[in-house]
């Protein structure tokens, strides 16, 4: 489709017929812009015609578009230098004694004599961002339709949709504004892997990317998962950060591709979160999630919901997001945690220990990674523990049901979400009873609405 397009351009381009536009449109996010600057560098590399590129963002005033089109041309231009530059093309088209008895300077007479001087070199004008043009369809058409009638050609891209709503109110339709300019419309489909690779290339991430490359399909999934299309500016800046936490961590930290690869996914599913407004400091680790618990969702149970169905990985948010919650909300909303405090909390996670040193629930925590007589022989020896009442302190009880939760979504062991739950309520029941319930983290009791 893409490739249709493409040559489609070329032809407007090479065509002699210019009383009408091309509007390539797609939805924000699809990658049209993209596309367009893709296809200008190939041409430029190619040696095909001079494109001159301008985006519409802002823009209230035709004029403001006529100094853009001159300094793209003239670019070592100063904003007060353009007006120069039209009045000497208006000399050396109408001839010196016209210029000087005009007293006042036209500047789109201007533009278009200079376009004249650069119509040899087939000069086609690329309009972008139009949903983000604040002038109406109808001021923005008529000056297209100017530019047509001065054989200019002209490409228009955009949301097509967002500026037909922005600008629906009254008078004269959308569709029978643009019908009278706009020659051929093309709607750009996403390709969003080949998208992602490009910035993943483009962000210059030298420690993340290996691992945003292979869990590409994943965090595709969770970038589609918070609004329903894609952000690539924010995709690019979550990179870039996730890249440099890396670069924060211990040379032997990074030696471990299950915790680098699983620290990026995490980190840029929820940095994404943050960049679209969706995650703030003040709901960041506030959830009413439990494995017992059935309470109102809150912001942050969301996010984790979103992300949750490609990441086996979350276990249990008030304690663990890969790195401790806390420690990775500091990172998330740039509260400075020194590089000292990231390697002491590293060397504490189960991808740092040693496996001897490992208790068989944080042996489980990696089940997705195991062989499946491995995950059945853990489990099972899990059980007979669980029954011992072995663990007792209420972080390590709610990462262990969090993990068998895990487990039974992803129909690894022969237990429903509701027999997981009442599980764990019984099992805290039985430390309380017993007397052997310890302290939490900080004093905290995590399961102090069930008990």
């Amino acid at each position: 489709m893409k490739e249709f397009i493409a040559n489609y351009l070329r032809n407007y381009r090479q065509s002699e017929n210019t009383d009408y536009a091309i509007l390539i449109s797609g939805r924000w996010g699809s990658g049209k812009t993209y596309f367009v600057k893709q296809f200008l560098s190939d041409e430029q590399k190619s040696g095909g015609a001079n494109y001159v590129y301008v985006s519409l963002n802002g823009i209230c005033n035709k004029s403001e578009i006529d100094y853009q089109i001159v300094q793209q041309l003239h670019p070592m231009l100063t904003k007060k230098s353009v007006k120069c530059v039209c009045k000497l093309a208006s000399t050396v088209v109408r001839g010196a004694a016209g210029f000087f008895s005009s007293g006042v300077v036209d500047i789109k007479s201007d533009i278009f004599a200079l376009s004249k001087l650069m119509r040899s070199r087939a000069f086609v004008l690329v309009l972008d961002d139009i949903e983000r043009c604040l002038l109406p369809p109808a001021v923005l058409f008529g000056y297209v339709s100017e530019l047509l009638a001065e054989q200019i050609k002209v490409i228009l891209v955009g949301a097509e949709n967002q500026f037909s709503e922005l600008h629906s109110n009254g008078g004269i339709s959308y569709r029978e504004i643009k019908e009278k300019v706009v020659g051929k419309t093309f709607e750009i489909p996403p390709d969003i892997d080949a998208i992602y690779e490009s910035l993943v290339a483009a962000s210059g991430c030298s420690r993340a990317k290996d691992s945003l490359m292979r869990r590409k399909p994943q965090l595709i999934g969770d970038f589609k998962a918070v609004e329903g299309h894609y952000n690539y500016r924010a995709f690019k800046n979550c990179f870039r950060e996730v890249d440099f936490w890396l670069g924060y961590m211990p040379a032997w930290a990074l030696k471990n591709t299950a915790f680098v690869d699983d620290f990026t996914c995490v980190y840029v599913a929820l940095s994404y979160e943050v960049q679209l407004g969706k995650l703030k400091w003040e709901d960041y680790g506030n959830t009413s999630s439990s494995v017992c618990g059935d309470e109102k969702e809150t912001v942050f149970d969301g996010v984790l919901r979103r992300h949750g169905v490609s990441h086996d990985r979350w276990f249990d948010p008030t304690v663990y997001l890969v790195l401790p919650t806390d420690l990775l909300g500091r990172m998330l909303f740039s509260k400075s945690p020194s590089k000292a405090e990231i390697s002491d909390a590293l060397k504490e996670l189960p991808y740092f220990r040693k496996v001897a040193d490992l208790t068989t629930w944080e042996k489980l925590w990696g089940f997705y990674r195991l062989e499946d007589a491995e995950v059945r022989e853990l489990y099972l020896l899990l059980r007979k523990e669980l029954k011992g009442l072995r663990y007792r302190k209420p972080e390590e009880v709610l990462q262990i049901f969090t993990i068998l939760a895990d487990m039974s979504e992803n129909r690894i062991i022969k237990m429903s979400l509701d027999s997981v739950y009442n599980e764990a309520e019984r099992y805290l029941d039985r430390l309380v009873r017993k007397g052997v319930l310890e302290d939490a983290i900080k004093g905290e009791n995590y399961f102090e609405p069930l008990i």
